[in-house]
């Protein structure tokens, strides 16, 4: 298995899929997530991608805040490679790491 699509369970549209993977496939990142343009009063109705103007790598993703912050939104379409599902287990064991970093018990917190 080479790459995976994932679409949300609402999606109900003709999107570019080929022209998509082959984005994806030029690029040669772990996963690409489809976006599209909305006017800044519509925005916040969907999640907003912050991404970098030069590279187009995503920065940072919000999910419908009040605040506009990027006229950029989620289409609910990804590709991924296999090697996404591998770095999980990694982020999770990271995450479980920080953690315990910071764990302090009541007494020493005072």
């Amino acid at each position: 298995m080479s790459h995976i699509f994932l679409l949300n369970r609402d999606v109900c549209c003709s999107f570019p899929l080929p022209h998509m993977l082959d984005a994806h496939k030029n690029y040669g990142g772990k996963g690409t997530i489809l976006v599209t343009k909305v006017s800044t009063e519509s925005a916040n109705q969907f999640g907003e991608l912050g991404v970098d103007p030069v590279t187009n790598e995503l920065l940072h993703y919000t999910e419908k805040l009040e605040t506009f912050v990027s006229d950029l939104i989620n289409c609910g379409v990804y590709i991924f490679t296999p090697d996404l599902f591998k770095a999980i287990p990694d982020s999770f064991t990271q995450q479980k790491d920080r953690a315990n970093l910071r764990r302090t018990t009541r007494f020493e917190a005072l």
